[in-house]
C-alpha cells in the first residue's frame, strides 16, 4: 500500500524536511502486510505490520494530526502475487476469482477485501482514518499492478 501524495502534500507545503532523512532514502522495508501465503484463500491470515508502513504511517500522521488534512487516500496497487494468476505482484495478472480468472489456489477476492480492510485497521488504531482507499493501480503497467476491467472483476 502507498500513500505517496502526503508526501507530495509536504513537499508543495516545504515541509519534506521534517520526514526524517532515514525515510526519504532508504525507507525500511514492509512489502506487504501479509508477505506470505496463508495456506489459501480460507486460511485464517497472517498479518504483519511494523508500526511504520516504511515511513508513511509517520507522514500521515504529522499530515493529519500537525497540519490539518483532512483526506487520506491509500493504494493496494495490487494485491498480493499469491492471490493473482501471475504469482506476482508485478507484471498484471488478475485477482483470482474474479470473472475470467479461475486458480487453482481458490478465490481470492473475500482475502483481499479482508486484507485491505485490516491495512485501513492498523491505521485507524494510529488515530489516522483512511479516508479514501484504491484496490488497484494502473492495471496496464509492469511494476505492481493488476489486470481489471470494470465491467467483469468485481468484489464480492
Amino acid at each position: 500500500m502507498t500513500i505517496w501524495w502526503v508526501l507530495l502534500f509536504l513537499v508543495y507545503h516545504g515541509l519534506e524536511r521534517r520526514v526524517p532523512v532515514s525515510y526519504k532514502f532508504s525507507p525500511p522495508l514492509q512489502v506487504s502486510i501479509q508477505p506470505k501465503n496463508p495456506g489459501g484463500p480460507n486460511a485464517e491470515p497472517k498479518y504483519t505490520w511494523d508500526e511504520s508502513d516504511n515511513g508513511q504511517l509517520w507522514v500521515s500522521t504529522e499530515a493529519v494530526h500537525t497540519y490539518g488534512v483532512k483526506t487520506i487516500y491509500a493504494n493496494a496497487w495490487s494485491s498480493p502475487g499469491y492471490m493473482k494468476t501471475n504469482g506476482n505482484d508485478a507484471n498484471g495478472g488478475s485477482l483470482c476469482g474474479v470473472s475470467g480468472a479461475s486458480c487453482s489456489s481458490g478465490d481470492w477476492r473475500q482475502a483481499f477485501a479482508n486484507y485491505l480492510v485490516q491495512y485501513v485497521k492498523y491505521y485507524a488504531a494510529a488515530n489516522v482514518t483512511i479516508t479514501h482507499l484504491g484496490f488497484l493501480n494502473e492495471p496496464d503497467y509492469t511494476y505492481e499492478s493488476p489486470h481489471s476491467h470494470p465491467k467483469t472483476n468485481r468484489f464480492p
